[in-house]
């Protein structure tokens, strides 16, 4: 029996712009055939065991030809996989995706087409150019730069002039800005006709250049604009002094790397989305959760022998209540003990199964806790502490190193364990910004980067532990003034 195919449409950038269905169906991909200017922010969201192909397609370089795509479609499918075909933009505004069906359809193959928002009207709006405007124009036109291999004719120029005051935009137009600009000229548009020529527009790094027809060239020379681009000619263009919006975002010309594992990262994400970053999520490490039967039976028997239960992070309490559901015990046999949490994800972490923490330190490290909790122990009480298996926790040593003051019985159970991992797609850059949430995270980034490179990552840290373990490796470290994502975003905002 066939597969299917899913030509989706990336939209211009960022995974924010991505449409709910498009990351649907992208998340249950078996094989993904991509194209170069998809963003690597949606390339993450690809499953980590679908095959992927790189079509590479950009301007004079086709790692694949446009017949080796769609023969490589129609193989996947034919072997009953589900194939997501993923292109910048919007798959029918110049991206070839009519052909595509041309070849499914020769082969019976089904399919199913997810639009994606064009960099046409994507590109100018973050610009602050509106492509219509009832005061300057009453329609858009969408050129290609580019026609197909072995045709000749060019833009007709004289077409687009006869259209009067309409805006034009140019996609894949960037090399050729000097031919365009001068064509139209000689077609009779005026040569004062305002333009622009947008770079990487709707990303954290995007540049423009508005001018005229007639010095527009120029001006994109003298700012060094390259591809990718696009460029809009019509008078909409003098309206981007007064309409933009994109930079002026506290963060809207910085991109973020969040290291968080990826099942914690989007609360994060979010807040700093809506700051204007555009964020690349990199999970360098991953949460594997301990399976020990034995273990699990014993504290089902003892349960009930606990005063006092401290979990030190979400993934803790979160592996605990799981491990709880998995081995069929009832949270009620825990009756007699108190619950103590470090910062308010962990809190949450228990509110969400409807337990309200009996303490909370003041300030959310882990020797804290230790130490506030000291003063609430009663003699001989029976502490059971939730921690990872391979790292240590300074809230359990600080316990067991007062074991003696207080008279308590300190005991440790490891529910998971962290692990580095190389995300199949990284990028770093020195501009961006990074944020550590734990010490291992730290470990987990420098195993992809160079060593010579860890002097010059900035970074936004969660606690000391985490922010002496990022100077260590010489980073340009600072430390939040809190555990929230909320105190992260501030710093990063800071910076």
């Amino acid at each position: 029996m066939y597969g299917k195919v899913w030509i989706v449409g990336a939209g211009p950038s960022d995974v924010s712009l991505l449409t709910k269905k498009a990351l649907r169906v992208l998340g249950q991909a078996e094989v993904v055939v991509y194209d170069q200017l998809v963003d690597l922010s949606i390339l993450l969201q690809i499953p980590e065991n679908a095959i992927l192909y790189d079509a590479g397609k950009h301007a004079g370089n086709h790692t694949l030809t446009q017949e080796e795509i769609n023969a490589l479609l129609v193989k996947e499918a034919k072997e009953g996989k589900r194939v997501v075909r993923l292109k910048g933009g919007d798959p029918f505004v110049f991206g070839r995706g009519g052909e595509e069906v041309e070849a499914l359809n020769q082969e019976g193959i089904g399919y199913e087409i997810i639009p994606g928002i064009t960099s046409a009207i994507a590109v100018p709006a973050y610009a602050g150019i509106p492509v219509t405007h009832r005061d300057f124009t009453p329609s858009f036109h969408v050129v290609t730069a580019h026609r197909k291999r072995g045709n000749e004719e060019g833009v007709d120029f004289a077409s687009l002039a006869s259209l009067g005051e309409v805006t034009l935009v140019f996609l894949m137009g960037v090399g050729a800005l000097k031919k365009i600009c001068e064509g139209l000229i000689a077609a009779g548009v005026r040569k004062d006709r305002a333009a622009a020529v947008i770079q990487n527009g709707a990303r954290y790094n995007q540049k423009k250049v508005i001018g005229t027809l007639e010095d527009l060239p120029k001006k994109a020379e003298e700012a060094n604009i390259g591809t990718p681009g696009i460029i809009v000619v019509g008078d909409v263009c003098t309206l981007e002094k007064e309409f933009a919006w994109a930079e002026g975002r506290a963060l809207g010309t910085k991109r973020v790397i969040v290291t968080r594992p990826k099942e914690k990262e989007e609360r994060l994400s979010e807040l700093l989305r809506d700051e204007g970053a555009e964020v690349l999520e990199l999970p360098v490490t991953s949460i594997v959760m301990l399976k020990d039967q034995k273990r699990m039976q014993r504290l089902k028997e003892e349960a009930a022998s606990y005063d006092w239960i401290v979990f030190t992070s979400e993934m803790g309490a979160d592996c605990f209540f799981e491990q709880l559901i998995e081995h069929e015990i009832d949270i009620r046999a825990f009756a007699k003990a108190k619950m103590a949490v470090i910062g308010e994800r962990t809190r949450t972490a228990l509110k969400r199964r409807g337990i309200f923490a009996d303490f909370e330190p003041k300030k959310h490290y882990g020797d804290e806790l230790a130490k506030e909790l000291e003063e609430r122990l009663n003699k001989e009480e029976r502490i059971l502490v939730i921690v990872p298996e391979n790292k240590e926790s300074r809230c359990l040593t600080a316990l067991q190193n007062g074991a003696v003051r207080t008279g308590c019985r300190i005991e440790a159970l490891p529910l998971y364990r962290t692990e580095y991992k190389k995300p199949r797609f990284f990028q770093w850059k020195e501009e961006d910004i990074v944020t550590f949430a734990s010490s291992s995270a730290v470990e987990g980034f420098v195993q992809n980067i160079d060593e010579e490179d860890c002097k010059k990552v900035r970074a936004v840290c969660i606690g000391t532990h985490t922010l002496a373990t990022a100077k260590q490796y010489g980073m340009q470290a600072v430390m939040a003034d809190d555990t929230t994502m909320e105190s992260i975003v501030k710093k990063v905002m800071e910076l």
